[in-house]
């Protein structure tokens, strides 16, 4: 990839493979978890995609390399990019298969990235039903777990945290069972644990200490088990629970 840079870069035009060479070597930096030096290439393959569009790239690829950008934008806290490239992916997503997962991602990207802005309940809301309605029309085609996970951003900008941890209890079923099913996974290990803390956490803010307690243990047990897995900042979070 990187001797494919160095031929590409000095070259006018060639636009969909300068994209394509951008997002591939955002995607391999992201693997490297270097995601500053990600950031840097997704957003150089969003800004062409962005800036022309007769480029020949189908609309399934310009999906990608959007949603790969915000991602990486929104973890970065680069908030009005990611949603400058989520709304872009939703203009697009007319022109994907009915049941295709960038439709259910762009959704699911949209509500994370208003919930990290603090925006209003009514905000998420508009778009939560769009995922509903996916949901119900493709049951078969999409995790239920963004759908929980999404319904815990809606109410925890309603403060209702009663159906927070009902929802998250939700999620938290279905991600035992892929842990289950993947005990070596990052992602498995991840997602299982910040439920853990969650659940822990909502337990805490309605003082209920025996569900807190189980589940913080939970959640100490698999950081013992995975010690590696776990990020610094989710360790910060679980302590602070």
């Amino acid at each position: 990839m990187s001797k494919a840079l160095e031929l590409i870069e000095p070259t006018s035009g060639n636009l969909e493979l300068k994209a394509r060479i951008y997002n591939g070597m955002g995607n391999i930096k992201s693997n490297d978890t270097t995601e500053h030096q990600a950031n840097f290439y997704y957003n150089k393959a969003a800004a062409i995609i962005l800036a022309d569009t007769a480029i020949n790239l189908s609309p399934l690829s310009r999906s990608i390399m959007l949603i790969s950008a915000s991602q990486s934008n929104t973890f970065l806290y680069q908030y009005e990019l990611a949603n400058q490239m989520n709304k872009a992916v939703l203009a697009l997503s007319p022109q994907l298969p009915p049941s295709h997962i960038n439709r259910q991602r762009v959704l699911v990207q949209i509500i994370q990235t208003l919930n990290a802005q603090n925006k209003p309940a009514d905000s998420i809301a508009v778009y939560l039903k769009k995922l509903e309605t996916l949901h119900h029309e493709y049951p078969e085609s999409y995790d239920d777990s963004y759908l929980y996970e999404c319904k815990v951003k809606y109410f925890e900008a309603m403060d209702q945290t009663d159906s927070i941890v009902h929802y998250q209890l939700l999620k938290s079923t279905i991600d035992e069972e892929k842990y289950q099913a993947m005990p070596g996974s990052n992602t498995a290990i991840t997602n299982l644990f910040v439920d853990y803390m969650n659940i822990g956490g909502a337990y805490v803010a309605l003082k209920n200490s025996e569900g807190a307690s189980l589940y913080l243990q939970k959640a100490a047990e698999l950081m013992k088990k995975h010690p590696e897995e776990i990020a610094l900042g989710t360790q910060l979070i679980y302590k602070r629970n």
